[in-house]
């Protein structure tokens, strides 16, 4: 595979970003719906474009919980970044919840963005074992206020009526611990329905480190395509990420073939995407194989290979 830029090109290596703006802004989209569904984020409102390396690295914004968890943040073209952390129930481990990393380039009402997006877990998407969603259907948020080191969230009833006590904990725990990272946040109260969600105290809920779990080595999640309007086949396929990653290695493969194309990185690194010379051979649900070996930002190794259903994601 070769480096956007770099016509010899660097086995292994992919350092380019790829996508038109209107594309770009519906891949993210769909990154920030998939990493709160399995383990990633990206927000809205992100029509960046990059082609070559920016001259000045943009003001990127981190809390100290993403650079706990995840290190340097990757730098974007232009624009102020703002890099954060997400929670997630995990499955396999009753009562924990884990990180993942957020992105979003608006400064103003991140703690309502945050939360409105956090009950959207899942949304279209199989959740694949790896989390459970807190939230039952149906669960809105009503209103979101702050009050000094305190942050008041009031949902809907069926956070109450349909979720039992170790539900209602967990959503406590997504809550509490995203909202905490902010900078003065000490504390969330949750109500629901109009009534103090149980498992708090009336002053309302305290995060506790030890119901983390850091996140373990990054890995490949999904692989998506992106259709043009009544087009038959996808003109890009992405192979997504749990974090930002250094690709090593990506094989892409479908029906024991490599996938060949054009080969880049997407904003955040948190994608590889590939432009195919053979879009006709791609379609909607199709098995496609992906073998992987990345490094994250604090040196995490990870490597293997698992093959995917290729989702679709319309280009509007």
């Amino acid at each position: 595979m070769r480096r956007r830029g770099d016509p010899a090109g660097r086995p292994g290596g992919l350092t380019g970003i790829t996508g038109k703006a209107n594309l770009m802004k519906n891949m993210v989209r769909y990154l920030f719906l998939l990493m709160l569904a399995i383990l990633l984020a990206a927000s809205g409102g992100c029509e960046r474009k990059q082609e070559a390396p920016a001259q000045e690295a943009s003001n990127v914004e981190a809390t100290q919980a993403y650079r706990t968890f995840f290190g340097e943040p990757p730098t974007v073209a232009e624009g102020n970044c703002y890099a954060l952390v997400g929670y997630y129930p995990l499955a396999a481990a009753l009562g924990k919840i884990s990180p993942f990393p957020l992105f979003m380039f608006n400064r103003e009402d991140q703690l309502q963005v945050v939360t409105e997006q956090l009950l959207r877990w899942g949304e279209g998407w199989d959740m694949g074992g790896v989390s459970v969603n807190p939230f039952p259907p149906g669960t809105e948020l009503l209103s979101l206020t702050r009050s000094g080191d305190l942050v008041r969230v009031e949902l809907s009833e069926p956070a109450l009526t349909e979720s039992d006590p170790a539900g209602q904990k967990l959503i406590l725990a997504v809550l509490g611990h995203t909202l905490a990272q902010f900078e003065g946040v000490d504390r969330v109260q949750v109500v629901a329905g109009g009534t103090l969600l149980p498992q708090q105290a009336e002053r309302g809920f305290y995060p506790d480190p030890e119901a983390v779990m850091p996140p373990g080595e990054p890995r490949a999640l999904a692989v998506a395509g992106v259709w043009e309007e009544a087009a038959a086949n996808p003109e890009e396929v992405s192979v997504f990420f749990d974090r930002p990653v250094r690709v090593e290695e990506v094989r892409v493969s479908v029906d024991g073939r490599r996938l060949e194309g054009d080969y880049f990185t997407s904003v955040f690194d948190m994608a590889v995407v590939i432009r195919p010379k053979e879009p006709a051979l791609l379609q909607e649900g199709l098995p496609v194989t992906v073998a992987w070996r990345v490094v994250d930002r604090l040196g995490r190794k990870g490597e293997g290979e698992q093959t995917f259903a290729l989702a679709r994601v319309e280009h509007q």
